[in-house]
């Protein structure tokens, strides 16, 4: 057998789960029994005689003898003549008992010659397809438990493909391309590290340049991970210790973007001799998650720019509906009030804001750290903020929204086209366009704010370093 045929039969040979299918599905179909062993071939039940009765092969003068050569006559009435090499013991006379037993069930079709049946399927004949639906059955490990995470639709359906294909090790790494004669043996190992051979286990897991890509992700949540040996072992392992439905989703998406990323360095520096630092990799890994998470139902608050500067905040968790429903009534007007102080390092100023409901109750704060600039212009970026958290809450779109702003100036910025500094002109026109984008909002000016933004964010411990965002309701 040579060509395809002989690789793959090569390889279904060292594979036991494929061996022992073909050992349960073979039998041989009496016919006159010349061209059946008696001992070795499965003809009488599930497995060969000698398998289960051993003691007596030990003892069988003829090992290799057929059927019909066991027979002691003609007739199956005349019995069997098994030949012995030494006399049966009490214990060998009790299991040749059960032999004979067993035996009486054997029937004969004279004149015809045996034959090879394949008892998973029901005409008898061997079919792939019955062998892969008996070996996808048994395959308990990947295509089941591994599959239910698979398939959620957390991120493009191509590469859900790509990385499946990736857990089956069936993409075309350079181990494989060799194998095949497409390339080289000498031009196998793997372009990210050059160290060892391009197999799917080592591009993906244990290059010294995926493992600092695999060390940084862990790192964020303060995680430390065991380094199995395939790609298919660490998809099994892969979850986080946590009840946030929303942060389990985005730890699922996770593994596949980095599969993803790790797969597009290594074909960027193959194709088209480019190359990017791991730090480089991990930003990618960052602004693919924030592309995909857009496209689920979750209302996830933050911006790509945020979640590069915080990553933690894709910890973020959904609040709960009945919450909602109960304090966030259809009629009630939310106002967004604005606070804008300088740093205690005066490098830098910290802009913030609070919404309030009409009675007065907080429901969300933010704090933001941005560069040093002038009073207008940081007024002009929490108007911003606040806007950007508004949008992305769904639960907004059928309130008004009112954004209280002390400062005269920047208001006029976000209500007249052509108003503002030329480097604020892309946030400005993001402002204005927010009608457009289902927000009923209106900005106002008031030298003296309807409730105190500062208590709100100093009761809540905001830090002041960093990004945050704050739900109370």
């Amino acid at each position: 057998m040579r060509g395809p045929w002989q690789v793959l039969c090569n390889a279904l040979t060292k594979n036991q789960e494929a061996v022992n299918i073909m050992k349960k599905g073979i039998r041989k179909q009496l016919g006159d029994g010349h061209e059946t062993l008696f001992w070795h071939d499965q003809w009488i039940q599930e497995t060969p005689l000698k398998q289960a009765f051993p003691r007596l092969f030990r003892k069988a003068l003829h090992p290799l003898a057929s059927v019909a050569s066991m027979r002691a006559g003609t007739n199956l009435e005349e019995g069997w003549e098994i030949p012995w090499s030494c006399p049966l013991r009490p214990r060998d006379q009790r299991e040749f008992s059960a032999l004979r037993e067993l035996l009486k069930e054997a029937r004969f079709s004279t004149g015809q010659p045996d034959q090879v049946t394949w008892l998973l399927h029901k005409s008898g004949t061997f079919s792939v397809n019955s062998f892969y639906l008996e070996m996808y059955q048994n395959s308990q490990t990947l295509l089941s438990e591994v599959s239910r995470k698979m398939w959620c639709g957390l991120v493009p359906f191509r590469i859900e493909i790509f990385v499946w294909l990736a857990l089956l090790e069936r993409i075309n790494t350079r181990v494989k391309l060799a194998a095949r004669n497409i390339i080289p043996s000498s031009e196998s190992n793997c372009p990210l590290c050059s160290s060892a051979p391009e197999d799917t286990s080592h591009l993906f897991l244990h290059c010294p340049f995926a493992r600092m890509v695999w060390v940084w992700w862990c790192g964020l949540w303060d995680l430390s991970w065991v380094w199995p040996l395939s790609l298919e072992a660490a998809y099994a392992q892969w979850s986080f210790p946590c009840k946030n439905q929303f942060f389990q989703k985005v730890w699922n998406a996770a593994f596949q973007v980095i599969i993803w990323s790790i797969w597009k360095e290594r074909n960027s520096r193959i194709f088209t001799n480019l190359n990017s630092s791991a730090q480089e990799v991990q930003t990618m890994v960052l602004l693919r998650l924030s592309w995909w998470i857009k496209t689920w139902k979750d209302p996830f608050p933050y911006s790509s720019n945020e979640i590069l500067r915080t990553p933690q905040c894709l910890s973020w968790q959904v609040p709960r509906k009945k919450v909602q429903t109960q304090r966030l009534p259809t009629p009630d007007k939310l106002t967004w009030v604005m606070n804008i102080s300088p740093s205690p390092a005066q490098r830098n100023r910290v802009i913030g804001g609070a919404l309030f409901s009409m009675n007065g109750e907080p429901w969300c704060a933010f704090s933001c750290l941005i560069p040093y600039m002038d009073d207008c212009s940081a007024e002009t970026l929490a108007i911003h903020r606040s806007l950007q958290i508004s949008l992305n809450n769904v639960r907004f779109r059928s309130h008004q929204i009112e954004i209280e702003s002390h400062s005269k100036e920047a208001v006029s910025w976000c209500l007249n086209p052509g108003n503002g500094p030329w480097n604020l002109q892309f946030i400005l026109n993001f402002i204005r366009s927010v009608g457009r984008r289902g927000l009923r909002s209106r900005i106002k000016f008031r030298s003296l704010p309807t409730f105190s933004t500062t208590d709100v964010i100093n009761s809540l411990g905001l830090s002041r370093k960093s990004d945050t965002v704050v739900w109370m309701n």
